[in-house]
């Protein structure tokens, strides 16, 4: 999980935190973006990670209920671990603009 934290963190680097928002909501909440630039950003996010195919039928796994997953366990578990790493890239990154918020007075 380290180097998927580690990749998304370089990944992630140089985005302005607005987009990046809106993407850690679309992939991980499965929030429709609201900005086509965002819908970008998630495909081209998908597809660097290479499962633009997986992604699709996982998304459709949550949604339906169905008796058989159109996604193997591993699959699954793999989205899972990136989706739970975002969260947590997410939790550092603006727990370190909070903190820079109340040190200067503004919180």
């Amino acid at each position: 999980m380290r180097d998927i934290q580690e990749s998304l963190l370089s990944y992630f680097h140089n985005m302005e935190n607005e987009t990046f928002v809106s993407v850690v909501d679309c992939f991980v909440y499965g929030s429709p973006a609201e900005e086509t630039y965002i819908s970008k950003e998630v495909e081209k996010f998908i597809k660097e990670l290479g499962i633009e195919e997986v992604y699709p039928k996982y998304m459709m796994d949550l949604k339906d209920k169905a008796m058989f997953y159109r996604t193997s366990m591993s699959e699954r578990s793999t989205i899972e671990d990136i989706k739970q790493c975002l969260l947590s890239l997410s939790h550092n990154r603006f727990r370190r603009h909070l903190d820079k918020f109340v040190r200067n007075g503004q919180g």
